[in-house]
């Protein structure tokens, strides 16, 4: 014998939509939700002070859940003038309101005469532990250290380089 069930709409006993734990369905560990950000705002940074680049938020689609940040940086520190022949700088991220990573010393130092500069992309990955479901902001900083400069999402002919960040939403 072969029976069919069909249904339009699920509700609980007090009128509101069940979820999938709700239905008995164990969803832990399960990736909920991705999305991409993007950036190719040409910036140039010359202070050794912390400067804000780039933010965003994301907002989870779960009340409890694990936020894997995945970022790939457009960055190039460079030193134009002077004796020294550093090009290093130093950048951090924050996910809501917290200290992620803290990079220091990224670039090229030169022992040489004729000046430096390094161009790299930067790619991180940062956790947060989402536990009320509200929008979480990302913040990457950057500051010159001992380079004269760093540019964000340099454009330096051909297409315009960018930066991304895939944020993974997984069930807690």
């Amino acid at each position: 014998m072969t029976s069919i069930i069909k249904v339009d709409t699920l509700q609980k006993a007090n009128g509101t939509t069940p979820t999938a734990a709700d239905l008995g369905i164990n969803t832990t560990g399960n990736v909920i939700h991705t999305e991409m950000f993007t950036n190719a705002v040409d910036q140039d940074v010359q202070t050794n002070s912390w400067t804000e680049v780039w933010t965003f938020s994301y907002t989870p689609k779960l009340t409890n859940s694990k936020l894997i940040f995945s970022s790939s940086i457009d960055l190039r520190g460079q030193r134009s003038s002077g004796g020294s022949h550093d090009a290093r700088f130093d950048y951090r991220i924050y996910t809501g309101g917290n200290l992620q990573l803290y990079r220091s010393n990224c670039g090229h130092y030169d022992y040489g005469g004729s000046g430096a500069w390094h161009k790299g992309n930067f790619v991180d990955n940062c956790q947060y532990i989402n536990t009320n479901g509200s929008a979480v902001t990302w913040v990457l900083n950057i500051k010159t250290a001992g380079s004269t400069g760093v540019r964000f999402n340099e454009i330096s002919g051909g297409i315009n380089p960018h930066s991304t960040c895939v944020v993974t939403e997984i069930a807690g």
